[in-house]
């Protein structure tokens, strides 16, 4: 359902709410709704981000309309900030969640013409 955490306040155990709070992952942009952070090895690839919601919820049909109308625009930043900083062809950008994790997060993910377009490989 839409209610999720208080707030956006942390859930104790949740790998998400370790992210955004820079347990798990480099911090790199927040506000009171999303948390960016560069995702690690071994699940990460050079350049791979991950935006994380601040508080639990499933899916898009659960945003506040706070939470729909920035979205966008932090995609946005996000991938023009890959693309500049890794010179990346093209980033993939992939809602994933699961009832085993129910906080919404996009992966976003550089792709090179090196890599033969698919997902991950090395910056120029």
């Amino acid at each position: 359902g839409a209610s999720g955490n208080a707030a956006g306040a942390p859930v104790s155990g949740c790998r998400q709410c370790e992210s955004a709070a820079g347990k798990r992952a480099p911090v790199l942009w927040q506000d009171d709704l999303w948390a960016v952070v560069h995702k690690q090895q071994p699940c990460g690839v050079v350049g791979h981000l991950q935006l994380l919601a601040k508080r639990h919820f499933q899916g898009p049909s659960a945003f506040t309309e706070r939470e729909a109308t920035a979205i966008g625009l932090v995609l946005r930043r996000c991938e023009r900030a890959l693309e500049r900083a890794t010179g990346c062809d093209r980033v993939y950008t992939a809602a994933l969640g699961s009832p085993a994790s129910p906080h919404f997060h996009v992966h976003m993910v550089p792709v090179y013409a090196a890599s033969g377009g698919s997902a991950g490989g090395q910056p120029p």
